[in-house]
């Protein structure tokens, strides 16, 4: 605002009154201008505080007047609406999964052909040989072992070995005797030579067989010739100092009534596996 300033009248002034007048006068000037100037840098500070955040957004555009000011147009910020979201949750059961119980294999005796030769008609590797003898013929299958390659042979000095076991092939002349399947074999070599050593009238016998190992680790052998009677039961196999019956093969794995002596107790024992 401008104020007006009207000079008084002095009548008559003097110089001096005339130099104070106008000293006075100045500062007024002075004040008024001062005034104007704050006023307008109060007015540039508004304004600037305004069109700040249009400039610091960027969403604005300046146009020029054809009278030169430049004017600045505001856009409309974008809508930031969200649309509600709806949140489901699926409760499901608990699966419980239950494993099968355990599978054990069944034991089961275990039924082996003895053959100390291989296709070749040489000796199975880990046979052993203890003695070498001389022979005469095989004129018998063996009374026990039913391998159609079992037989009973003749030594020179007239007495026999059963079982033998000859070689695949035709004219044999050569057969080997052991006194069970765990021990070294006895070499006979024949005079007369085994035309056909398959015995196609011998068929394997698993009621009675040759040999047996047990699950208590007894070793059984049939006894050649007359068995031991204990009881009411016939013992045909000797195991070590005990003895065993012939095998009962209707429930897996097989078992034997074994004794460990002539005088008892029978008991029920596992046959692990069985030579014939």
């Amino acid at each position: 605002m401008f104020e007006r300033f009207d000079p008084p009248l002095i009548p008559n002034p003097g110089p001096d009154d005339l130099a104070g007048a106008k000293a006075r006068w100045a500062a007024r000037r002075r004040r008024v201008v001062l005034a104007l100037s704050g006023t307008s840098a109060v007015v540039v500070v508004a304004l600037a505080a305004l069109l700040a955040p249009s400039f610091a957004s960027g969403d604005h555009q300046e146009h020029v007047t054809s009278a030169g000011r430049a004017t600045t147009t505001t856009q409309p910020a974008p809508s930031t609406t969200t649309a509600p979201t709806t949140s489901t949750t699926v409760r499901r059961r608990p699966v419980t999964t239950i494993a099968p119980p355990p599978t054990t294999a069944r034991a089961t005796t275990r039924v082996e052909t003895y053959s100390p030769w291989t296709s070749q008609g040489k000796l199975a590797p880990g046979i052993v040989v203890s003695q070498r003898i001389s022979g005469t013929s095989c004129d018998m299958t063996s009374s026990f072992d039913s391998s159609p390659y079992a037989w009973r042979c003749s030594t020179a000095d007239g007495g026999f070995y059963d079982p033998c076991f000859a070689p695949m092939g035709v004219n044999a002349t050569e057969v080997a005797c052991p006194n069970d399947p765990w021990s070294p074999v006895i070499m006979v070599t024949l005079s007369q030579p085994l035309a056909n050593p398959y015995s196609a009238t011998t068929k394997p016998r698993l009621d009675v067989p040759w040999a047996m190992l047990l699950a208590n680790g007894e070793r059984c052998l049939v006894i050649h010739g007359t068995g031991t009677q204990i009881g009411r039961t016939m013992f045909n196999y000797g195991c070590g100092p005990g003895y065993g019956t012939e095998p009962d093969r209707k429930t897996e794995p097989w078992t034997i009534s074994h004794s460990p002596s002539e005088s008892g107790p029978i008991t029920s024992v596992v046959v692990n596996t069985a030579w014939i």
